[in-house]
């Protein structure tokens, strides 16, 4: 199975649903800081294999800056067998230019 795509506008209206997702940012601590989607936990690309059996039969969707670290983590979680997850199509940067908030 692979992973599902979700634009910013998707995932805001989902959001609005009431449609629950584990949020996670896949950048750094620093660039998470920085700011981020609001509910969003920092769970670093690197720091993904010691996280993935708290992850496991959740909702996931996973962002970083553009969407290049958020492929990534979306095939290594699915190659683990965590099956419910979405990549957020240009990452933060698509999210901040749709006019979303970020705290």
């Amino acid at each position: 199975m692979l992973y599902h795509n979700i634009t910013a506008v998707e995932l805001n209206i989902m959001l609005n649903q009431g449609v629950n997702f584990t949020i996670i940012d896949v950048r750094t601590f620093e660039e998470y800081k920085s700011g981020h989607i609001p509910g969003a936990i920092n769970i670093p690309i690197d720091e993904l294999p010691t996280k993935l059996n708290e992850l496991r039969n959740k909702r996931i969707l996973v962002y970083c800056k553009s969407r290049v670290r958020s492929q990534t983590t979306a095939r290594i979680l699915i190659v683990n067998g965590i099956q419910d997850v979405w990549c957020l199509v240009g990452g933060l940067n698509a999210w901040i230019a749709a006019g979303y908030p970020i705290e």
